[in-house]
């Protein structure tokens, strides 16, 4: 018998130690350790390729290195294990070599090293797309909280927790969402439960700001039943218009051949400045301002201010990264 196995099934224990912490520590390395302890061999060996069809591979070898090169073949016994892309080998001096119920250990080891290897691809490949997509929601200068109907927080991306600590209009008591003010605080709650309930698909609340600036926006939605319905929570996408819309100025210069001072003056219109205020930011006169505007008109191809703020806003400026609009 080997340690831990029985009848030669692998314990849950040591099944789970292939799937553990699979983002942080790759399951290769672990696991090749577990199965030279577990079944006593000299050397084990898994070789996988780092892209279908490159022809390039990868090793990563526990124990004697030697007993896997030419010279040792005819010393040992392999037990081998192989599939698209992979192969495993495990390696013990032929003096000693494996029984069946070593081959069975082995072989469900095997499945469980490739199930591993897979499952860790696949988180990657996740959490780089949610990556993206969250870092596109954040440079829209909105966040993103999931909560339940009672207000707790369950979980929040980075610029919803930023707007949470300034506590300007929306804040934590505990781990549950308040308003700043009574009057949003019940509209709130009540919006929240409404939705949770079923009463509404959706909703949306402003809630002032004890600052002055401009308040806080919210949608909140519940997730479809296709991603578990109301048990994960709800989704609150929190839009403060207060941040600035435009983050790159170079962006703007590309998109739409904008000098780089008309640019300039385009993210501090787009971001809520005024014409006069934007004037006054930049030290120009009303006429210059006028003629950057005929300029920028032409390029961008609308008519009027209005219309230039709504194209570059709902256009692709604000997804850009680059030197930050100040």
């Amino acid at each position: 018998m080997y340690p831990g196995v029985n009848d030669p099934l692998l314990p849950d224990e040591l099944i789970d130690m292939f799937y553990d912490d699979l983002v942080a520590i790759r399951p290769e390395r672990r696991a090749l350790e577990t199965m030279s302890e577990l079944l006593g061999a000299d050397a084990v060996m898994l070789r996988f390729s780092i892209a279908t069809g490159a022809g390039a591979w990868l090793a990563e070898i526990v124990g004697r290195e030697d007993l896997f090169d030419d010279s040792g073949l005819n010393r040992v016994v392999i037990l081998t294990a192989a599939g698209e892309g992979w192969e495993l080998d495990c390696a013990r001096l032929a003096e000693a070599p494996f029984d069946e119920q070593a081959e069975d250990v082995f072989l469900e080891c095997a499945a469980h090293v490739r199930r591993a290897m897979r499952l860790r691809e696949r988180l990657l490949e996740n959490g780089a797309a949610v990556h993206a997509v969250s870092g596109t929601i954040d440079r829209l200068g909105m966040g993103a909280m999931i909560v339940r109907g009672n207000g707790r927080l369950i979980q929040a991306d980075a610029r919803a927790n930023a707007i949470l600590k300034e506590r300007d209009g929306l804040s934590l008591v505990g781990d549950r969402l308040t308003a700043s003010s009574a009057a949003d605080k019940r509209a709130l709650d009540a919006l929240l439960r409404a939705v949770a309930d079923n009463e509404l698909p959706s909703g949306a609340i402003s809630l002032s700001r004890p600052s002055g600036r401009p308040a806080l926006g919210l949608a909140i939605n519940r997730p479809p039943a296709s991603v578990g319905g109301g048990a994960i929570g709800l989704v609150v996408s929190i839009r403060d218009s207060g941040a600035g819309l435009i983050q790159s100025v170079d962006a703007l210069r590309d998109l739409y051949g904008l000098t780089g001072t008309e640019a300039t003056l385009v993210g501090d219109l787009v971001n809520g400045g005024s014409v006069q205020e934007t004037e006054e930011r930049r030290g120009i006169s009303h006429n210059t301002m006028r003629a950057h505007l005929r300029s920028i008109y032409a390029k961008v191809g609308v008519g009027r201010l209005s219309e230039m703020i709504h194209l570059v806003s709902s256009g692709t400026g604000p997804l850009a990264q680059g030197r930050t609009h100040a």
